[in-house]
């Protein structure tokens, strides 16, 4: 080896390494030329849309309604109560539990001989106290005539007895004649004394046959009225209840023989939560200076309907009802108020299979209803979510279809809807359905739903063609 074969093997390893990067850089640059000729990619976002039902807000006139619960009573219940004691000569062939009879209709007769007989007796008895009476009277105007004939003789005495104390004086006659003629005079005036001794007894003896006369007379009276009830009839029109006698029965004043309930009215006793009652309140009558005591003192006022319900399986049925009364009292377990409603004619429209009659021991639901109010905002309850600081929220569609949460101050409570004091306005686009999740700003599709907003208004349901 020579010295310059060191250098040179160098020089050609050099040599090689960079005829290499050439080719690389070329590579390099084919890769650089053929990314730079493509077009970077893209990426596209669609933003989420959210179906949800909706109604206009509306603002109507609603009448404000209760809904309690009671059970059917009639107005007028009646029970047939001996007042006599007898046998049951008779019995009314449809006296039985169930019958619908008229008023006027024997039910019942009990022997009416012994008050009969009674009653002949006292009238016997009056009879001779009257005559007692017509004898006193002719007694006194005998007497009043035997006195003015011995009032005479003693006039005609002391005539006698005055002449002979003349003739005395005179020697005329003996003493013993002045004492004959003073002697007959004194017999004269003593029975002119007896008889009117007699004469003034006769009205005390009169008073007496009279006291007894009225005795007899009320006695008559009472046994006249005993023969009256031993015939028992209906007051009213009427259906029977339980008949607890039966013919020859013997039954004894007290005893409960017969029931009956009226047909004219039926009354329901309704339970209402007390709070429930202060929205069907006329606003003139301020609530917050109502107590429940003092309820009973306006409730002419109230201005009240009701309609009653009898709700059985698919049956459904309602009659008409008027506001009565309040009940007097609360109850202490419940803390309701019982409220009277009453239904005229409660058998009048009754269809056997169809429609009942509304008697007796029916559980129904009453629905009070207030005074119409105008002017007022109604959202149904299912629209409202939640409370934030006393205040309702409720969900509107805006006018770009995003959602937006609002809180509601609420007026008036009802069963399926509230009244709005503040916080919409009429016409707004009110969301009733839950959209889950509830994202502030959401884009929406919002669906009217005419039917929800018919019901809302009052007004029959209508069909749709899904516009």
């Amino acid at each position: 080896m020579t010295e310059n074969s060191g250098p040179r093997m160098l020089t050609g390893l050099w040599a090689k390494r960079l005829a290499i990067i050439p080719p690389v850089l070329i590579g390099i640059g084919a890769v650089v030329m053929a990314v730079s000729g493509r077009e970077p990619p893209t990426q596209s976002f669609t933003e989420r849309v959210t179906v949800v039902r909706s109604i206009k807000v509306p603002k109507v006139e609603f009448i404000p309604t209760a809904i309690g619960y009671g059970t059917v009573s009639p107005e007028r219940e009646w029970k047939a109560v001996a007042q006599v004691d007898g046998r049951v000569t008779e019995k009314h062939p449809r006296l039985k539990t169930g019958e619908i009879l008229n008023p006027g209709a024997v039910l019942l007769r009990i022997d009416p001989t012994d008050y009969t007989l009674a009653i002949a007796e006292i009238d016997a008895n009056i009879r001779g106290g009257e005559a007692e009476i017509a004898e006193l009277d002719a007694r006194k105007a005998n007497m009043k005539s035997s006195a003015e004939i011995e009032q005479r003789m003693v006039v005609l005495g002391e005539r006698d007895v005055e002449r002979k104390r003349k003739l005395i004086k005179r020697g005329n006659i003996s003493a013993a004649q002045f004492d004959t003629a003073q002697q007959s005079l004194l017999a004269n005036r003593q029975r002119m004394q007896e008889l009117a001794n007699t004469v003034n007894l006769i009205p005390a003896q009169r008073a007496v046959i009279e006291a007894k006369l009225a005795q007899l007379r009320a006695r008559l009276d009472i046994a006249r009225l005993d023969l009256a009830r031993t015939s028992i009839t209906a007051p009213f029109a009427m259906r029977i209840g339980p008949v607890n006698v039966e013919t020859t029965q013997f039954v004894r004043k007290g005893e409960i023989l017969a029931e009956g309930n009226g047909l004219a009215v039926a009354e329901i006793t309704a339970q209402f939560p007390v709070d429930r009652l202060f929205p069907l309140i006329p606003p003139e009558l301020d609530p917050t200076v109502i107590t429940p005591e003092a309820l009973s003192t306006i409730q002419h006022r109230l201005g009240f309907s009701a309609v009653v319900r009898l709700r059985t399986g698919r049956l459904e049925t309602e009659w008409a009802a008027r506001f009565s009364r309040l009940s007097d009292t609360i109850d202490p377990r419940t803390r309701t108020i019982g409220v009277i409603v009453a239904v005229d004619q409660p058998y009048l429209k009754a269809r056997a299979g169809v429609r009942p009659a509304l008697i007796k021991g029916m559980f129904v639901e009453v629905e009070l209803r207030g005074q119409p109010r105008a002017g007022k905002l109604l959202v149904p309850r299912a629209a409202l979510h939640g409370s934030d600081d006393g205040a309702a929220i409720v969900y509107i569609v805006d006018d770009k279809n995003r959602l937006r949460s609002r809180k509601i101050v609420i007026d008036l409570e009802q069963t399926d809807f509230v009244t709005v004091k503040s916080g919409l306005s009429e016409g707004e686009r009110l969301v009733i359905t839950d959209p889950v999740p509830a994202i502030d700003g959401m884009l929406l599709k919002a669906e009217h739903d005419a039917a929800a907003e018919a019901r809302l208004r009052g007004l029959p349901e209508q069909a749709t063609d899904g516009k």
